[in-house]
């Protein structure tokens, strides 16, 4: 074995490399097409806080795949509170915007709120299953590459100094 044996193993690494991060690239780009999104409207979410802590709206925590949330409409039996009095973020957290206002957190609102998410389906989950697994595998790559530097080095060493014997 000697050095020029490298190039072959090294080559093949380098486009099993390359061919790995296409195609985790073009599985991540189909997995984004396939989503569908959709829309959803929910009325009437009773016994809401609406404190400085923050209140989490309920489909927040349902789990679905990039949740949004998009209006708010925050009422109580006589009062609609003004936008400018609470913050909202994508992620379904309600707070309380002004300190001034400080009947906010003793009364218990409704609100109405539309949230979008993308949904699951049986082709997406095997996709990220498969993005998963050939992305456990690359991880293996640098191990794999180890292990064949080192077999070339030790058969250069034995091919070099086993073979030969000192004269007498």
């Amino acid at each position: 074995m000697r050095l020029n044996d490298i190039y072959p193993a090294v080559l093949t690494i380098v486009l099993i490399g390359i061919i790995l991060g296409i195609g985790l690239y073009v599985l991540s780009e189909l997995e984004d097409q396939m989503y569908n999104s959709a829309s959803v409207s929910k009325t009437r979410e009773d016994g809401c806080y609406v404190n400085d802590t923050g209140f989490t709206v309920s489909n927040a925590s349902l789990g679905l795949t990039d949740f949004s949330l998009d209006t708010v409409v925050i009422y109580n039996v006589t009062k609609v509170l003004t936008s400018g009095n609470y913050t909202f973020t994508s992620a379904g957290v309600i707070t309380n915007a002004t300190a001034a206002v400080g009947w906010l957190p003793s009364y218990l609102w409704t609100i109405n709120y539309t949230y979008s998410y993308n949904v699951d389906t049986d082709a997406t989950d095997a996709v990220n299953e498969t993005i998963a697994g050939l992305g456990d595998f690359a991880g293996w790559i640098a191990v794999i590459v180890v292990v064949i530097a080192a077999a070339i080095v030790l058969g250069i060493v034995l091919s070099n100094f086993g073979g030969r014997r000192p004269g007498i």
